[in-house]
């Protein structure tokens, strides 16, 4: 098998990569930063013609996924995020290949837990809007799939990260009250992309922890992993922070069903992704 990975240089690009080349796949990666030995490729001004490797499996996982950036300047982030994802499909199955899009639990407005992959997209924001756009294209091609996920958690994550190194000083940390995550790791969300491309399957699938968790209930069950007191964890409210509550959604799981019928493993508890990173910082 052969596959395209647009944004090979990312955080996800870079694990599929490997994960993919373990199974034997050929592995093309493209980046706009130059990286060494990927093939030259910049989102925001694609060539007016599109050379690309004939592959049996493109991974669409470069995109402007800062809200902020993308409430800036949402032209142009949908030029990133919409316009050039569209393009590269199109060019993927003219050569007889599927295109795989990442997507986000962004489009979707918070308000229902473990909401269906069937739902009418109704996102709070620029960066959900652009992705509930750039699905639409990506299914109408053949074979095209989208792949929905909540937040990834992984041992550098910045917020995490920083509350682990303080906990472990003894240091307290905030966490924002009023906002919920339903996390997964790096390596489950390479995994359903790999089975997905290996299964040849279409249509909309969702990766998402089975229920959410509070962020100071997930910053409190990291120091009861680390030994530390819970009582160094505080809460803060939205309001405090400069956070509008519109912005800030109720709920981000997904109903995972499908990619569990696929790949044989039910959706993980939202402490699964959690442990993950506690285990990594304990081996530091």
């Amino acid at each position: 098998m052969r596959a395209l990975i647009v944004g090979g240089d990312g955080m996800v690009g870079k694990a599929l990569a490997a994960k993919l080349a373990e199974k034997g796949w050929q592995v093309f990666s493209t980046s706009r930063r130059g990286t060494k030995g990927s093939l030259p490729l910049d989102l925001a001004d694609l060539p007016a013609r599109l050379d690309l490797p004939a592959v049996d499996v493109c991974f669409i996982c470069a995109a402007v996924t800062r809200q902020k950036d993308c409430a800036a300047d949402e032209n142009a982030a949908r030029t990133v995020n919409v316009a050039a994802p569209a393009r590269i499909a199109e060019s993927v199955a003219a050569a007889g290949g599927r295109s795989i899009l990442l997507s986000s639990n962004a489009v979707f407005d918070g308000e229902i837990p473990l909401r269906a992959a069937g739902s009418a997209p109704c996102p709070l924001n620029a960066y959900g809007r652009l992705k509930a756009e750039a699905e639409k294209p990506i299914l109408a091609t053949r074979g095209g799939a989208v792949l929905r996920m909540t937040k990834i958690l992984f041992p550098t994550h910045p917020l995490f990260g920083g509350w682990i190194a303080a906990l472990k000083k003894g240091q307290k940390v905030r966490a924002l009250a009023g906002l919920s995550l339903a996390p997964i790791t790096l390596e489950g969300a390479v995994d359903a992309l790999a089975q997905i491309a290996s299964a040849g399957e279409e249509g909309i699938f969702q990766i998402s922890a089975a229920g959410d968790i509070g962020y100071p209930e997930a910053c409190r069950h990291i120091a009861r992993g680390l030994g530390a007191p819970e009582n160094l964890v505080e809460e803060e409210t939205l309001a405090a922070a400069g956070i509008d509550q519109a912005d800030a959604p109720r709920f981000t799981s997904l109903d995972a069903s499908r990619l569990a019928a696929l790949t044989g493993k039910p959706a993980p508890q939202p402490s699964a992704a959690l442990d993950c990173v506690i285990a990594w910082s304990r081996r530091r």
